[in-house]
C-alpha cells in the first residue's frame, strides 16, 4: 500500500509540473552556440637518441648513504623536433613509487631506495609535468637514500625507469 502512495504523489506532482511549464511563456533571445577544435595525437619526443641512460653510483658506502652525498644529476638530450612557443611539452617519468612517497623507488637492494628530483624538488612518478619553456628541458636528478624502515644490506643495486616526453 504504501509504494503505491508514492506513485501517486509523484503522478500528481509530474501532472502539476508539467501544466506548470506548459503555460509558461518563453521571453528573451536564443543563440546558435559553435564549437570547435583540433583534435590531435601527442608527437614524441626524442630523449638521448632513443638510448638508455645510465647513471653510475660506483661503489656506494652503506655507511654515507644517510650523508646525502649520492646525488647524480640525469643527463639527457631533449630532441621535440620543430616544437615553437604554440606547442606544449609533457613529460612523465614512470615507476612503481614505494606506498609512503611518491617521487621514491625501492632500489631493489634491502634499506636503499631512489629518489627523483625536478629542478631540485621530489619529482610525483607517473604524474605528467609541463615544461615552462619549449627551449629549456627540466634539471632530473636522483638521490640514494636510505628506507627508515630497514637497516641496509651490502650487494648491487639496479632500478630501471622510464622516461617520457611529447609534444602537441
Amino acid at each position: 500500500m504504501r509504494i503505491c502512495f508514492i506513485k501517486l504523489v509523484c503522478l500528481v506532482f509530474g501532472v502539476v509540473s508539467f501544466s506548470v511549464l506548459a503555460i509558461s511563456e518563453q521571453k528573451g533571445d536564443s543563440v546558435d552556440v559553435k564549437f570547435t577544435g583540433l583534435l590531435q595525437a601527442m608527437t614524441p619526443c626524442s630523449i638521448d637518441n632513443d638510448r638508455t641512460i645510465e647513471i653510475i653510483f660506483g661503489n656506494v658506502g652503506i655507511n654515507k648513504v644517510e650523508s646525502g652525498q649520492y646525488n647524480r644529476e640525469i643527463d639527457y638530450d631533449l630532441d621535440c623536433g620543430n616544437v615553437g612557443d604554440l606547442n606544449t611539452i609533457l613529460m612523465t617519468l614512470n615507476a612503481t613509487p614505494v606506498p609512503s612517497d611518491g617521487s621514491i623507488v625501492d632500489s631493489g637492494r634491502k634499506g636503499l631506495w631512489i629518489q627523483f628530483y625536478k629542478d631540485g624538488v621530489p619529482l610525483i612518478l607517473n604524474e605528467e609535468f609541463r615544461l615552462a619553456n619549449v627551449t629549456q628541458k627540466p634539471k632530473l636528478s636522483v638521490s640514494l637514500i636510505p628506507n627508515p624502515g630497514e637497516v641496509l644490506e651490502e650487494g648491487e643495486f639496479s632500478v630501471a625507469v622510464m622516461l617520457i616526453a611529447e609534444y602537441i
